[in-house]
């Protein structure tokens, strides 16, 4: 089968099914049972491996190959125009590369050449102005710091019965670690919090 008809069969872009060939996007369990479908020769071993989250990258050398260095030499050609027209239309922002469909058509052109439209449509993303009254960071240190000391008082009275008693073992040592990191956790939080209290001083 072709990308195309698996595309058809399953109702993805023939981009995205490729990738998930590629192993460079996850299979979503309905898809699955759609893909298993269409292609009777995949495993569930094979569909069990796509619906993994993806090591999303790509080998250095596969620049070397002259069809991707087309569509980056393309792109450096046509970037700086693109972009400029984007902003142009929407403002200070981006292309998301995330939320984003790719489809690829092949075209008859006015001489009858074969022509290859490449279809990127992504959410346009802008960027934000970072005003400090919308930065939530810190605004909850303090309550989390709280909720964290009494979520861990039973434990720090367990490890302090074992200590004090000499019940040393294996769980009152793991304990003990514990939570000396999140108390660690804690206190740099605590620390954290007041550097903005600080700041809006």
């Amino acid at each position: 089968m072709t990308f195309d008809q698996i595309a058809e069969a399953i109702g993805v872009t023939n981009a995205y099914v490729a990738q998930l060939f590629m192993n460079q996007a996850q299979l979503k369990p309905a898809t699955a049972a759609k893909l298993a479908a269409a292609v009777p020769g995949i495993t569930a071993e094979d569909l069990a491996i796509m619906q993994k989250i993806p090591f999303r990258s790509f080998d250095p050398t596969i620049m070397q190959e002259p069809m991707i260095y087309r569509f980056v030499e393309a792109m450096q050609h046509y970037g700086q125009g693109l972009k400029a027209i984007i902003n142009e239309k929407k403002g200070d922002g981006i292309l998301s590369a995330i939320d984003i469909y790719v489809n690829l058509d092949v075209i008859k052109g006015v001489l009858d050449e074969d022509r290859i439209v490449i279809t990127l449509n992504g959410k346009f993303l802008p960027h934000v102005e970072q005003l400090s009254a919308n930065n939530t960071a810190g605004k909850y240190v303090l309550l989390n710091f709280l909720l964290a000391i009494i979520t861990n008082y039973s434990h720090l009275q367990l490890c302090t019965i074992n200590i004090r008693t000499k019940r040393y073992n294996s769980v009152s040592i793991n304990c003990a670690c514990k939570l000396f990191i999140k108390f660690y956790l804690i206190a740099t939080s605590c620390l954290r919090f007041c550097l903005v209290i600080l700041s809006l001083i």
